[in-house]
């Protein structure tokens, strides 16, 4: 067994918070990556100061504000609600907004007062309201008030001591203060009240101070330009001076500090040349650095220029050659490094597991276990040397689980299974170890048993490590590759596999399969199942590979989908745990979401929340929430871990008008700063709007989805997802108010939504007036017309009604004459058919005569041929000797009678007269013999029984038999005769 084991020198030092920054530069517009100073207005709008002059930028593209006399820029603040100054060289410089540019400040004041604005300013502090101060060369300060007074001081006046030097960096405190800090080293203190200058002595510095905080702490914080940073306590008089000489974690790591911020829980930024950002958190009394890194989420440059506060918790810092680095100000997410857990580059997620002493186990990719004490930092690393058979056997851990006697299960892909006892402090040999292939999953069952999932079925080990159970698909499982199992409140089994999911007892037994069905939307929405949990309450979640999770309720014995369109973004769960809060915990292929009151939220990268590929998050005793991967251990409290609830503003970034013309770009600055009643005007004909927008929350900005909804046509929102342009075509005239809103972090609407009012113009024609008056003359024209058309149709209908009296005596010997010609037409025809009728009759009495007689010359050929055939039976008795001749003769004349080239000549004749009786008895009763048909012939001809008798050479009775049986066929009533049938059925 092989144990390599080191310290990390504690968990407080090993920790380190996790922040995600996002970059803008000049890939985005930027003039230039160089960036002094930033700041976001109310609008959402970033500020930024570059060597080129100042840059706009709205999350669409960026404006470029050129200065005078190519002014260096030291300071650029916001006063007030929306009030940009910049400090600069040349003066102190404001925006206007009407003429969409930077001018030199200026206040309706004397001469002398007004030329202060055209000298060098260093520095700009915020005061109360929209009060400011600012710093000027040879110890000059000053005090702009809102109603243009401005108070002017010279700190060489005021403190004899002070040198005659410049004011590079000033702020004022809580209590209306005003730090000073000099290019020299020095800071001072003046009080407004007393105006008195006064030095801090405490602090013995020749280094230029760059910038100067008060926290909320009553600590001031002074930044210098290569001899690090001060603390002053304001009320213990106590000084503690921070240098990059110190131990790692207990100072700053580079002693030219050029500014300081505070944020939120007085967590102190300090940005440095060379450093990166470091961050101090007074309740831990440590400090972390944040240096550049290669990859999407690092910080871009290690010199930061500027920090500054932006809205949603942002806080951007402006480098010297990466642009501007911006992130979350709060930290939800702590990390153990990956150095320190002696992990490799292997993009492996791991599985943790919390051992009884507190322990946790960490798989580690492609290398092994690692066993880490997060109390003392201990690391015990665990891998698989292939010359000691009695350590841990297989590199790629997949599964684990500490059963009730302390021994921790550890299942590996190729290795087989590994059995750690903590008491005895080693790996445990036991038969069929090492005939177990890719485990990737472990649960005890009821009575101490430890079920275990591989790719040949489940095998059930009990207590001392012998297997007394395998369960396979010849035991009824779905598929013998077991990816999760799960023990419930009941103790019955949940056995997922990559083909469906189980229900088994805990004595192995199947009791039932699921499994999806494209057809029954309450299936299973994919069979790869991943893991297995209970929730809240006590449903059961099933998490899959490729289709989401599913929700197993008891009650109603089916399973609710929760996809994307639920909420849930990952369609990869393989993790599924429930907090102290029953919140539920899910770890998918985008990161981690939380279920609460069914409500979905989800959290990534820039939470510091990462993918999850192979592994998923634990969660410990406590309460908090462990993953870990090639980035190493990382955790949170999951009640920090919440949604940026702020609203954020949505502003109009650009439009563009179609016109006669051509198009036409409006900039929304010119739009809404020209007039304050401002209103878009579309021309007739060319009423085709774009509207672009963005959103205040740079953070989120890729995610942000947008809503709107156009006042004039509709007062109902619609969803724009992520798009953030759009477009209205063909309006009709008339007024209309475009309102544009994004969702918080909650999912709700945002109150600061972006809105302009526009108007359509009618065209020539469609102007009221114009309507009107074609209305008016189109009414005196139709008025006009039907006057005109009464007329002629009184003149026409008089010369109509002459016509129509000579037409009607014309019509009328016209109808005399044709009635006469009709009626003796009519009389033709008659006799005509009297004579076709009388000619079809007499046809039909002679062919039925005809029938008739043919069929009594057979009636009485027959009655020939019976005679003869009793006197040669009569004679065959008396002559013995030709008796034999005398019955062959008998016997040809019986066969004479039964010859059917008589009834073939009666077929024929018979159908002439009665074509359609044959056809339909047959159709009528399919069964009836040829015998049969000829049979009902003769009835339908009316002879009598003794003739049929004869024509067919029986006996008279075999005749009424079979005209009884010819009843029953053709389902005759009794009582009913065959003439009345035939005549019934149209025969």
């Amino acid at each position: 067994m092989t144990f390599l084991v080191f310290f990390s020198g504690g968990l407080l030092n090993a920790q380190k918070p996790v922040l995600q920054f996002k970059h803008l530069d000049i890939r985005d517009g930027f003039s230039d990556n160089r960036i002094s100073q930033v700041v976001q207005d109310k609008n959402g709008i970033i500020w930024a100061a570059t060597r080129l002059g100042i840059n706009r930028y709205d999350g669409e593209k960026v404006s470029a504000y050129p200065l005078n006399n190519s002014a260096e820029i030291y300071d650029l603040k916001i006063i007030g609600v929306d009030n940009i100054l910049i400090a600069t060289s040349k003066g102190l410089y404001t925006y206007h907004k009407k003429r969409d540019r930077f001018e030199l400040f200026s206040v309706e004041t004397d001469d002398n007062t007004r030329n202060i604005f055209n000298k060098g300013v260093f520095s700009i502090s915020s005061s109360n309201s929209y009060d400011f101060w600012m710093a000027g060369g040879k110890g000059k300060f000053y005090s702009v008030r809102e109603d243009q007074k401005i108070y002017s001081y010279s700190a060489p006046q005021l403190n004899k001591s002070f040198s005659n030097t410049n004011i590079i960096s000033l702020s004022e405190d809580t209590r209306g203060r005003l730090w000073l800090g000099t290019n020299n080293g020095e800071v001072w203190v003046f009080n407004p009240q007393t105006k008195k200058l006064i030095p801090l002595e405490e602090i013995n510095n020749s280094y230029p101070i760059n910038d100067i905080v008060v926290d909320n702490l009553n600590q001031l914080w002074v930044a210098t330009n290569g001899n690090g940073v001060y603390k002053y306590n304001l009320e213990s008089k106590s000084l503690i001076h921070y240098t990059a000489t110190a131990k790692r974690g207990e100072s700053i790591n580079n002693n030219v500090v050029l500014c300081i911020y505070e944020g939120n829980n007085q967590r102190i930024y300090i940005g440095t040349d060379g450093g990166g950002i470091n961050l101090f958190e007074p309740e831990k009394d440590h400090f972390t650095y944040f240096k550049q890194e290669v990859g999407e989420w690092g910080l871009s440059d290690n010199s930061i220029l500027c920090l500054a506060r932006g809205m949603h918790n942002v806080i951007f810092g402006g480098t010297v050659h990466g642009g501007i680095s911006y992130f979350e100000d709060r930290i939800n997410v702590y990390n153990i490094s990956p150095q320190q857990l002696e992990f490799d580059t292997d993009k492996q997620g791991s599985k943790i597991l919390e051992d009884a002493e507190a322990n946790l186990w960490i798989t580690a990719g492609r290398n092994g276990l690692r066993r880490y004490n997060p109390e003392t930092g201990e690391v015990t690393v665990f891998i698989d040397n292939k010359n000691n058979s009695s350590d841990l056997a297989g590199d790629i851990v997949l599964s684990m689980k500490e059963d009730n006697k302390g021994r921790i299960w550890i299942g590996t892909l190729r290795g087989g299974l590994n059995i750690y006892d903590t008491n005895l402090k080693k790996l445990l040999q036991f038969s069929e170890q090492e005939n177990l292939r890719s485990i990737y999953a472990i649960e005890e069952a009821s009575g101490e048993n430890m079920w275990v999932g591989t790719a040949n079925g489940v095998v059930v080990f009990n207590d001392q490590l012998h297997i007394i159970k395998r369960i396979n698909t010849d035991k009824g499982l779905s598929n013998n590759g077991i990816t999760s199992i799960y023990k419930d409140v009941k103790g019955v089994m949940w056995v997922g596999t990559e083909k469906g999911l189980n229900i088994l007892s805990k004595e192995g037994e199947q009791l039932q399969s699921f499994y999806t069905s494209k057809k029954d939307t309450t299936s299973l929405s994919g069979n790869h199942i991943l893991c297995i949990n209970e929730g809240p309450d006590l449903s059961v979640y099933v998490g899959t590979y490729g289709f989401g999770l599913n929700r197993y309720s008891r009650r109603y014995k089916n399973f609710e989908r929760i996809g994307e369109q639920e909420g849930l973004h990952g369609k990869i769960v393989r993790g599924i745990l429930v907090d102290n809060e029953r919140s539920l915990w899910l770890s998918t292929n985008l990161g981690l979401s939380r279920i609460k009151s069914d409500t979905i939220n989800s959290f990534g990268i820039q939470e510091g929340i990462p993918p999850f590929h192979g592994g998923n998050a634990s969660l410990s005793k406590t309460g908090r929430i462990y993953f870990a991967g090639n980035d190493g251990l990382s955790y949170f409290e999951p009640e920090t871990l919440q949604r940026d609830a702020s609203q954020p503003r949505v502003f109009f970034t650009s439009f563009k008008v179609v016109e006669e013309k051509g198009a036409r770009d409006l900039d929304p600055t010119a739009v809404f700063n020209n007039e304050q009643a401002y209103k878009l005007k579309l021309q007739p004909g060319y009423n085709l709007l774009t509207a672009n927008f963005s959103s205040s929350n740079y953070f989120d900005l890729d995610d942000t989805e947008y809503f709107y909804k156009l006042e004039g046509l509709n007062n109902q929102w619609h969803a724009l997802n992520k798009r953030k342009s759009l477009t209205f075509s063909n309006l009709a005239p008339g007024e209309y108010r475009l309102h544009i809103s994004a969702k918080n972090g909650t999912g709700q609407l945002s109150l600061q939504e972006a809105n302009i009012q526009f108007q359509v113009l009618p065209s020539f024609w469609q102007r009221w007036e114009i309507q009107a008056f074609l209305l008016l003359l189109t009414g005196l024209l139709i008025l006009f017309l039907a006057n005109w058309r009464n007329r002629n149709i009184r003149k026409q209908r008089d010369n109509f009604k002459k016509i129509v009296a000579i037409r009607t005596k014309e019509v009328e010997k016209e109808k005399d004459r044709a009635y006469k010609n009709e009626l003796e037409l009519l009389e033709t025809e008659r006799q005509n058919e009297q004579l076709k009728q009388k000619r079809l009759s007499d046809e039909l009495r002679f062919k039925t005569e005809e029938l008739t007689n043919s069929t009594l010359r057979t009636v009485h050929k027959n009655n020939l041929l019976v005679e003869i055939k009793e006197d040669f039976i009569l004679e065959a008795k008396k002559n013995v000797v030709h008796k034999q001749l005398f019955e062959n003769i008998v016997e040809k004349i019986d066969d004479s009678l039964t010859i059917d080239t008589e009834w073939e000549q009666f077929y024929t004749l018979f159908n002439q007269v009665n074509p359609g009786f044959i056809p339909g008895l047959k159709e009528e009763t399919s069964s009836l013999t040829d015998r049969e048909l000829r049979l009902c012939a003769l009835i339908k001809l009316n002879f009598p029984s003794q003739q049929i008798a004869t024509l067919f050479g029986i006996s008279l009775s075999s005749i009424k038999v079979a005209r009884h049986r010819l009843r029953k066929k053709l389902k005759i009533e009794e009582g009913t005769s065959f003439e009345i049938f035939f005549k019934s059925k149209g025969f």
